[in-house]
């Protein structure tokens, strides 16, 4: 069954379900993959409408200025923001004792340091390699060196098990196989690295949430070229 289209400019608001969770998404962006692992996680019933970033509804940009997503709706409650929803959504929908986010205030600074400090570094060396840039390899190999050290210390970047910094990495660390990025990790340089894609390609929240890899490989391709393709499913 092929995902909802992506809507445009020329469609009508859809109506809502009263109080049942709206979840706005680009089908292929990994900064709204970050909310669907979460909502997948925590087991919530929600719907996804699909939104055009080039040709955003205008009822979408009445709902969110900003215009991003992902975007989560819930009757009058909107939030916007791939961490804050994430974070929003653990608090929220978790089971007594299932929180993802650290409880304790030292763990959960040292995560959020690790989110928005290495990992946007990460991220940037990440699409260097996408884009094939003359001089990917300094700062791919210079943060990756990085994430190799943290996972040579521990299985996740969350500690011993997976948890919310590993979900919050994901989206990028997908390219990683053989119908994408398949030469930037065949060195031997980072076999922690490829042991932690291995698992977590095998995650079950992962695994629900996959693109098929051809699809992400096109969509990929397609990025470097700026041409932001859509519903190629």
């Amino acid at each position: 069954m092929s995902p909802p289209r992506h809507m445009t400019n020329e469609d009508p608001f859809p109506e809502k379900t009263k109080g049942k969770l709206r979840f706005y998404n680009m089908r292929y962006c990994p900064y709204a993959l970050r909310a669907r692992l979460m909502l997948t996680l925590k087991e919530v019933n929600f719907e996804t409408i699909n939104i055009h970033l080039r040709k955003k509804p205008e009822w979408f940009l009445e709902k969110f200025s900003a215009g991003t997503v992902p975007v989560i709706e819930i009757d009058e409650k909107i939030l916007g923001e791939s961490l804050v929803i994430a974070e929003y959504i653990d608090e929220v929908y978790s089971k007594p004792g299932e929180q993802i986010v650290p409880k304790d205030p030292y763990e959960r600074a040292r995560a959020r340091m690790l989110i928005s400090n290495l990992f946007p570094k990460v991220i940037s060396a990440v699409y260097q390699r996408l884009k094939k840039e003359e001089n990917w390899k300094v700062d791919f190999y210079k943060y990756f060196d990085k994430i190799e050290k943290i996972l040579a210390e521990k299985n996740f970047f969350a500690g011993d098990v997976l948890g919310y910094a590993d979900y919050m990495i994901w989206p990028w660390m997908r390219y990683f196989g053989p119908h994408c990025v398949d030469d930037a990790l065949t060195e031997g340089r980072f076999p922690n690295l490829e042991r932690w894609l291995t698992t977590m390609k095998k995650d079950p929240v992962v695994v629900k949430c996959a693109i098929p890899p051809n699809i992400l490989a096109k969509f990929a391709e397609a990025y470097v070229t700026r041409e932001f393709v859509y519903d190629l499913e």
